[in-house]
């Protein structure tokens, strides 16, 4: 076990501990495969990039430092302004004071808590350098520990799955419902 430890292969009982002693940086989406967006750019971008290719969230950058992260919800609360507003004002509308960020280092479980925790669906991944500053190196979403999970245990009991699904049959519960 403890040769295979060493090599990297992980060896989880469970799903927790799954979590528990998997790293961030080895779920997570590195920063190269990242769509990001400038700040100056127009904020009617984040919906057309969205509408392509379905993501909803993107990291912000000016001059090659990460500022902030825009998400569509965000954009659209901006609806009177959308085709005249800049990302620069949408971050400037969200009144925030920091940015919810994890370490490639730390465990899924606790990037999991802190999504949870602070209700986001990504988060950034930072690392701290030498020289005292911080960059983005991946971007962690609630789809990649699904991803990742999947790829470690690629074998599923479908009978467990499956005696634990409801399927809600909405055609046969219409008709009982009063009129």
């Amino acid at each position: 076990t403890k040769q295979l430890t060493n090599q990297g292969v992980v060896l989880a009982e469970n799903f927790s501990e799954f979590m528990d002693i998997t790293k961030v940086r080895e779920a997570m989406i590195p920063r190269t495969q990242i769509l990001s967006m400038q700040i100056e750019d127009p904020a009617r971008k984040v919906l057309d990039v969205a509408q392509e290719t379905g993501h909803e969230g993107f990291p912000i950058f000016e001059h090659n430092h990460l500022v902030g992260v825009v998400t569509t919800v965000d954009v659209l609360r901006m609806k009177e302004l959308l085709d005249k507003a800049t990302i620069k004002e949408v971050l400037n509308k969200k009144k925030r004071k920091g940015l919810i960020c994890i370490s490639p280092e730390s465990s899924l479980s606790h990037a999991y808590s802190i999504m949870l925790y602070y209700s986001v669906s990504r988060l950034p991944v930072i690392e701290k350098r030498k020289s005292n500053t911080s960059e983005l190196v991946g971007w962690i979403t609630m789809h990649d520990f699904e991803k990742i999970n999947n790829e470690r245990h690629p074998l599923v009991d479908v009978t467990d799955i499956k005696s634990h699904t409801i399927v809600f049959d909405l055609e046969a519960d219409r008709d009982s419902l009063p009129r």
